[in-house]
């Protein structure tokens, strides 16, 4: 279960999900030990396919809706700079500080261009299997949605296709159940 931990040298508090008896030292990282744990870290890199969105939600962050949709040349250019940037040492995304990417995709509703999506993806990965680039064995996929297009056989086929390195978020479920005419969670659960 969840418990907070308290250190015995310094009485702080750190939150751990861990079982208690699995542990056997607490250690609060000194600054400059956080900070070089935080830059060897997985990096995230966003790409917003699309401002267009299937709904008009009053509380969305995406306050200036429209149809434009990112280019498949332009998420080509961006991956390629991105590995060549990898290669370089003072760089974010670099292969010394950065084991592993999450490549994420937003919108707007990413799912209303999950055609782009997937070949941004292949590209993403072709590329680095080209490369032989690190990468290829650790790349992960991201995607946050309001999910109503969830049941759609294109999606469907897109999540069999990267069911073992893809990470799906719902963030507006009872808009989702609503219009998707989805009436019980249990109905969504059995779908999954």
């Amino acid at each position: 279960g969840r418990r907070y931990l308290i250190c015995e040298n310094t009485g702080k508090r750190k939150f751990s999900t861990f079982r208690l008896d699995y542990i056997k030292e607490v250690k609060i990282l000194e600054k400059e030990e956080n900070e070089n744990l935080m830059s060897h870290l997985v990096k995230t890199v966003t790409f917003q396919v699309t401002d267009d969105c299937n709904l008009r939600c009053t509380y969305c962050y995406q306050i200036n809706k429209g149809t434009r949709v990112m280019s498949f040349d332009t998420a080509k250019q961006f991956i390629d700079l991105l590995i060549k940037e990898s290669y370089t040492d003072d760089s974010y995304v670099s292969l010394k500080t950065t084991p592993g990417i999450v490549v994420e995709f937003i919108g707007g509703e990413p799912l209303l261009e999950i055609d782009l999506i997937d070949k941004i993806t292949n590209y993403f990965r072709f590329r680095l299997l080209q490369e032989k680039h690190p990468w290829a064995s650790t790349i992960l996929f991201s995607m946050i949605s309001n999910g109503v297009l969830y049941f759609q056989p294109e999606v469907q086929e897109f999540f069999k296709k990267y069911s073992s390195s893809l990470s799906f978020s719902v963030i507006d479920l009872i808009s989702s159940l609503v219009i998707s005419s989805v009436t019980t969670l249990k109905d969504i659960s059995s779908s999954l």
